[in-house]
């Protein structure tokens, strides 16, 4: 079988196992193991065996004719004079299956322990249509320990390919939360070895489960029909990739000192000015606050424009401010110091 953990045999634990799922419409538990490929429980053997994808059913009817027993892990022999009446073409067959093979599915990896289920289905829903099973249910999986215990790794099938290079390319190695913007969760495509099935569409499907399956294909597809070329042009620039609308904002450390503002009164006037007047050589300045309240002596700029923020803050990184050694660098977050209400000046935008 596949790599990893052993398989459980004995059905009563199958429940206590995180990688197995019990479809009630098909009376059957599939186990999804740590490469992504599913393995179903047959009862009279008491194993589990993987059961023969589309393109598996294709090349070999193509090949032999007649139906293929899944539980066979190898296709069954067939009388030798059958072979010679209808002679098998491997090498076409096997093209062809490579052919129509297509990943749809990503793997998320460093997911915050505390993530749902429902959270994945809203923050990877944004980059494409997640695939349904029969049932209806989203296709998505957390993968637990054998306590049960999440452990931030899931994996997400979507409806068509596309999605995940659109998923990879705006949410690897980004944050999940933007509350934590610390926390960076890693994505990248399923393994190869993932099962997939042509359409979505499990090969030993009972007819019901299949008209079950076309009904829910026929509602994804619809649902793609109203994912237009705009749709897609908006979430890329709403969720590009380390943006920020905050990122126009120069945090600005080691400006002055408490002591400095208590001796002099006019010193937060004099500090703020200077710092504008230099501000406004490298773009336009909307907002100058000096936070008053702030022993780390903390300032902040806010250009017009992003590109200047960013120019300003290699500048002023590391240089010398009134004997004091500056650190700068650009916002990710609204800035969130103390100050009293008269410290700012150039305020033509809210906060």
């Amino acid at each position: 079988m596949a790599r990893g953990d052993p398989f459980p045999k004995d059905p009563a634990l199958f429940h206590s196992d995180g990688r197995c799922t019990y479809t009630p419409s098909q009376d059957k538990w599939v186990l999804l193991d740590g490469n992504g490929e599913e393995w179903e429980w047959n009862r009279p053997s008491g194993k589990w065996f993987q059961p023969a994808t589309e393109e598996q059913i294709a090349a070999y009817q193509q090949a032999y004719g007649g139906p293929v027993n899944d539980e066979d892990q190898d296709a069954p022999q067939q009388p030798k004079n059958k072979r010679k009446q209808e002679p098998a073409a491997p090498e076409a067959s096997s093209k062809k299956a490579k052919a129509v093979k297509e990943n749809r599915a990503i793997y998320i990896s460093n997911l915050p322990l505390d993530t749902t289920y429902e959270e994945i289905e809203v923050a990877f829903g944004r980059f494409g249509i997640i695939d349904q099973g029969a049932d209806g249910t989203k296709r998505v999986k957390l993968y637990t320990d054998d306590a049960g215990n999440f452990k931030g790794e899931a994996l997400v099938v979507y409806f068509r390919k596309e999605a995940v290079n659109q998923a990879v390319n705006m949410a690897d190695d980004y944050w999940f939360r933007s509350t934590d913007t610390s926390h960076l969760i890693y994505v990248k495509p399923a393994e190869l070895s993932y099962k997939r099935h042509k359409g979505g569409e499990d090969a030993n499907f009972v007819r019901r489960d299949k008209k079950a399956n076309e009904r829910n294909q026929a509602e994804l597809n619809r649902k793609l029909a109203e994912w237009s070329d705009d749709d897609e042009e908006a979430l890329k620039e709403t969720y590009a990739p380390r943006s920020n609308k905050w990122a126009n904002c120069v945090i600005l450390n080691h400006m002055f000192t408490l002591a400095e503002l208590e001796e002099d009164e006019d010193a937060i006037t004099e500090i703020r000015d200077e710092v504008r007047e230099e501000a406004e050589d490298y773009g336009v300045v909307t907002k100058v606050v000096l936070y008053d309240k702030e022993h780390e002596g903390i300032m902040c700029v806010r250009f017009k424009e992003r590109k200047d923020a960013e120019t300003y803050a290699k500048i002023c990184n590391g240089r010398e401010f009134n004997n004091r050694r500056v650190s700068a660098w650009q916002a990710e977050d609204r800035p969130r110091f103390k100050k009293s209400k008269a410290t700012e000046v150039y305020s033509d935008e809210s906060d």
